[in-house]
């Protein structure tokens, strides 16, 4: 664990800490009557900048509470409209494939040549053409 990382830590909140558990790092919140809360786990690697802009996301201190949880709502309103969209882009993709096969097998009931799905190529005339 390297230094900076532990005072850039203790530049966020003096009652953050971290310590080394097994493979990984717990990052710690010390409480008012003394008890360390792990906030933050971090395995097989030392914890480095990534984790402390994590840490700085989760601060409710920095953004009032309305206004994460507008935030949070508007994020997920969204991800709601992207994958409503994902489902019709899906379902239209699909369509277009089940369009062409159920008119073929439309025609194949009633007894009509099935027709192909490219376009047709007209034959050219042969000789001169007035």
């Amino acid at each position: 664990m390297q230094g900076s990382f532990m005072r850039q830590l203790k530049s966020l909140d003096p009652r953050l800490g971290c310590h080394q558990s097994g493979n990984g790092f717990n990052v710690t919140y010390k409480k008012e009557n003394g008890i360390r809360i792990n906030i933050m786990r971090i395995d097989g690697r030392e914890p480095d900048g990534r984790d402390l802009t994590q840490i700085r996301a989760s601060d409710i201190r920095r953004e009032s509470p309305d206004k994460k949880i507008k935030r949070i709502a508007e994020y997920m309103v969204d991800e709601r409209m992207k994958d409503r969209k994902r489902a019709k882009d899906m379902i239209r993709e699909r369509t277009v494939d089940d369009k062409i096969q159920l008119v073929n097998a439309f025609r194949k009931a009633a007894g009509v040549k099935s027709n192909s799905a490219f376009r047709r190529v007209k034959e050219k005339a042969r000789g001169k053409v007035y």
